[in-house]
């Protein structure tokens, strides 16, 4: 964050001072219980985003109501939830993905069944469909990188055969790229079955 000559940047940078490990380590404490890995890269960059936020609403004429320690844990609380938002909704779209069948004649539960829950309103429910979530990461961190990236790029990020081929590989073919996301969809299904079982 550079260093302006204004009374906001010098309560901003003494609040980083006084506040920066305490905010890192409640963001991460969140993000642990939540994903399966890369949590600390995350947990660095919205404690970053905590205090621009701070410094924007300070900037902007909004003090704290509460101590400024109090106020930046509310910020990061509030980060930590988008944050999941986001990220259960890139969750979810694999989920969907995983539903359509990769050979037409076979039949098996779907994941739809595994990891939906039409009555997904009270905190109960909430709860189940978070931890059926989670074990879709943790199933997702556990294949093999080629079958990883390819359901990741594929399937989360909206990403092409060609376009992950290309960004990845140096001499790996579109259609081998297709068949590393084939069996990786397999293996999640497979490993979310015998979960449920």
């Amino acid at each position: 964050m550079k260093h302006l000559p204004d009374s906001t940047d010098s309560t901003i940078e003494q609040w980083l001072t006084d506040y920066h490990d305490l905010i890192y380590h409640e963001i991460a404490n969140r993000l642990k219980r939540g994903l399966v890995g890369g949590w600390d890269k995350e947990a660095e960059d919205l404690t970053q985003v905590v205090f621009v936020r701070a410094q924007k609403s300070l900037k902007g004429g909004n003090m704290p109501v509460t101590s400024a320690k109090n106020w930046l844990k509310k910020i990061a609380e509030n980060e930590c939830i988008k944050f999941f938002k986001k990220n259960t909704t890139k969750v979810a779209k694999l989920a969907v993905s995983l539903q359509q069948p990769i050979l037409s004649d076979v039949e098996e539960l779907t994941l739809e069944d595994m990891l939906e829950d039409d009555e997904a309103n009270g905190p109960e429910q909430m709860t189940e469909q978070h931890e059926r979530m989670q074990m879709l990461q943790k199933a997702l961190a556990e294949l093999p990188p080629e079958q990883q990236i390819a359901v990741q790029r594929h399937d989360l990020d909206g990403w092409t055969f060609k376009q992950i081929s290309e960004r990845h590989y140096e001499k790996r073919a579109p259609s081998t790229v297709g068949k590393d996301r084939n069996k990786g969809i397999e293996q999640l299904r497979v490993r979310l079955t015998y979960v449920q079982e």
